[in-house]
């Protein structure tokens, strides 16, 4: 897992950044080209005002206003590796173990013949070892996560523009 979240924090978000400031530069470009040949624009001398002159300085701050998300997006996917790594509280395997831990903790042996930790080892197994135990909450957990830092961050460039 580690080796997953190294590729997205060292490769991924460093072609994250390019494809975005390309994406932007090319709707920078398409906005120009069509500001420039729209009359209305023209006439009104705004064009030649407001956005040739300015397109460096466009360019120069969206390059930083990507920076920011990139660094932001950075911070989450370390806090969100974190939770998919280490055990701890809230984290996405602790969450996961939460149900087995709470099904395990019989008072009694629940069959005669059998040991009090016999029977909690029995159901501990069961519930770790289903194919939809704890280990499928760490991937789903991380799924979310990254969604929701995704939204957040690209909901914060988007109130920017």
């Amino acid at each position: 897992m580690d080796d997953l979240f190294a590729e997205v924090l060292d490769e991924g978000c460093e072609n994250f950044k390019a494809e975005m400031v390309q994406a932007i530069k090319e709707v920078m470009n398409k906005l120009n080209a069509i500001l420039r040949n729209d009359p209305q624009v023209l006439v009104c001398n705004t064009y030649k005002e407001c956005f040739p002159d300015n397109l460096g300085h466009y360019e120069t701050e969206i390059a930083r206003l990507v920076d920011q998300l990139l660094e932001s997006l950075l911070t989450d996917f370390r806090e969100i590796h974190q939770k998919a790594a280490i055990h701890g509280t809230g984290h996405y395997f602790t969450v996961s173990m939460h149900d087995i831990y709470e099904n395990c903790d019989s008072e009694r042996p629940l069959t005669k013949g059998k040991t009090l930790h016999k029977c909690r080892t029995e159901l501990f197994e069961a519930g770790a070892c289903d194919p939809n135990g704890p280990f499928r909450g760490i991937p789903e957990g991380v799924e979310v996560s990254m969604i929701q830092a995704l939204n957040q961050n690209g909901g914060v460039l988007q109130t920017t523009f």
